[in-house]
């Protein structure tokens, strides 16, 4: 009977149970799809990371529908036997955000600057995914957009279990950085992905750069104990906040030498010293050389000031 019973209760979730990936210290990583949103994945394509802190459940990603964050929100009171108490929107994309509305008992954290990018983006990258996601769209509702209530300020500070940092992407762009206090494991959405090129999409190739150097800074004390969370991807261990340092370097390196030479954006991008040759392959990579390409011939035809 009891067995009966708990069958009867994990099949009161919609959609499957996520594989919980332990990470120690009462964290866990509940992992995305590989690629881009689409029917087949409905959305669910971004990491999401789970701390226990006390009698608190802190999710680091609202998820990317409503529906998918209230399967998940089901699948964490049948785990836990408890809700999530508090969800951080970590960056203004899509499939970090449009789950809110799956949390109505959640407080919801964002930062000042983050949320501020929603309130100019979030219509644009509602349409964008519910183009993605066609016959899945209805897991969107009619209205998902939600602005985080919960505002953190300033550059840096505490949250929960976590110390967090605001790194800029671009102007008016940001995402936060995060390191679970109890263990050397930051999680950073919007900055690594596992097996690929992180994404410049909106961003500044330059100031992509410096804020991977910072990371860099920041995690150097705790050596090679470190491990990292990214947007996508299994955790990866400490030399990726330096791999990522270097992939900006080089890039915006060479999409500069290449403006000089008076090549054009279309041209295939050389290959990138140091550079894992993963990243060095895939429509995310040619996307990134455009943009480090468009932005050096700016920089180099900008009129001085």
């Amino acid at each position: 009977m009891l067995l009966l019973f708990a069958h009867v209760a994990q099949a009161a979730c919609d959609g499957p149970a996520p594989a919980w990936v332990a990470l120690g210290g009462d964290v866990w990583l509940l992992q995305g799809e590989p690629g881009e949103p689409s029917v087949a994945n409905r959305g669910r394509v971004a990491n999401q990371v789970l701390a226990r802190d006390g009698p608190r459940l802190w999710l680091i990603g609202a998820g990317s529908t409503p529906a998918a964050a209230r399967a998940l929100a089901c699948h964490v009171r049948q785990r836990f036997g408890r809700p999530v108490s508090d969800v951080v929107v970590p960056w203004a994309r899509g499939e970090q955000a449009l789950g809110q509305a799956g949390w109505p008992g959640a407080r919801i954290w964002a930062h000042e600057a983050v949320a501020a990018t929603m309130q100019r983006q979030c219509t644009a990258c509602l349409a964008q995914l519910r183009q993605r996601l066609h016959a899945a769209a209805g897991d969107l509702g009619a209205a998902p957009i939600r602005i985080p209530p919960h505002r953190l300020q300033g550059d840096s500070g505490r949250l929960g279990p976590w110390t967090w940092w605001r790194l800029a992407r671009g102007e008016g762009q940001s995402a936060l950085l995060l390191r679970h206090r109890g263990q050397p494991m930051y999680v950073a959405p919007g900055w690594l992905w596992a097996d690929r090129a992180p994404d410049a999409r909106g961003a500044d190739v330059a100031e992509l750069g410096r804020s991977a150097q910072r990371m860099v800074e920041l995690s150097a004390g705790d050596g090679d104990a470190a491990r990292w969370i990214g947007e996508q991807g299994p955790p990866l261990d400490a030399t990726a906040p330096r791999q990522l340092s270097g992939y900006w370097q080089a890039l915006q390196a060479a999409a500069t030498e290449a403006v000089r030479r008076g090549d054009t954006a279309l041209a295939d991008p050389p290959a990138l010293p140091g550079v894992p040759a993963a990243w060095q392959t895939g429509v995310p990579h040619q996307f990134n050389w455009q943009r480090a390409w468009r932005q050096a011939e700016d920089a180099l035809f900008e009129p001085p000031r």
